[in-house]
């Protein structure tokens, strides 16, 4: 699976119902939350593996998870332990977590609670992909692994998905950072 295909999975109509259910939404504060927190969660973790303090704890956690099954969106997302997503979450965002759930409320409309909880659901579903990606290259290239590269090639396939803002992919690996990053999505709507 792709990151284009993830995208469209997560946000078809029964992914979409589900993740209502889950966090007492309507479905399009869903697609809402999901199609800015997708490339925020992307953002920062492209950030993560281009930084030198923080790459080898990622590679380690994605390698956690690369016999995550995330095939099944839909059944996967039924089966998340919120307790561990919403730790996966703050380790994926670091002191930036508060504030991009506050950015994506305030343009959602969606309460800031919310936005996390669906932040916390969507970052083991996309920590899965990328381990499953990171043992699928292993496996065909011997030891030719850059977790930068793969997160960056995933960033690129997004920008090929109208399900996402491109604006925000744009930004990513810039250096100015995840709030800026969040910041000019808002500031082009």
């Amino acid at each position: 699976m792709d990151i284009t295909k993830l995208i469209d999975t997560l946000l078809d109509s029964s992914t979409v119902e589900e993740l209502s259910k889950k966090n007492n939404l309507d479905p399009k504060q869903v697609t809402q939350v999901a199609s800015m927190g997708i490339p925020a969660l992307l953002g920062k973790l492209n950030q993560n593996a281009n930084n030198d303090k923080q790459k080898a704890s990622l590679a380690k956690a994605i390698d956690d998870h690369s016999d995550d099954d995330v095939s099944d969106v839909l059944g996967f997302l039924k089966n998340i332990d919120l307790n561990d997503s919403q730790k996966m979450l703050g380790h994926i965002m670091g002191d930036d977590s508060q504030n991009v759930s506050s950015l994506i409320s305030k343009k959602s409309g969606v309460k800031n609670t919310d936005v996390t909880s669906m932040l916390a659901m969507l970052a083991p579903l996309i920590m899965g992909f990328l381990g499953n990606k990171k043992k699928e290259s292993t496996q065909s290239k011997s030891n030719d692994f850059d977790l930068g590269s793969l997160i960056g090639g995933l960033t690129q396939q997004a920008k090929q998905s109208d399900k996402t803002e491109s604006s925000i992919l744009d930004m990513l690996g810039d250096s100015k950072g995840i709030m800026d990053l969040i910041g000019g999505f808002f500031n082009k709507k």
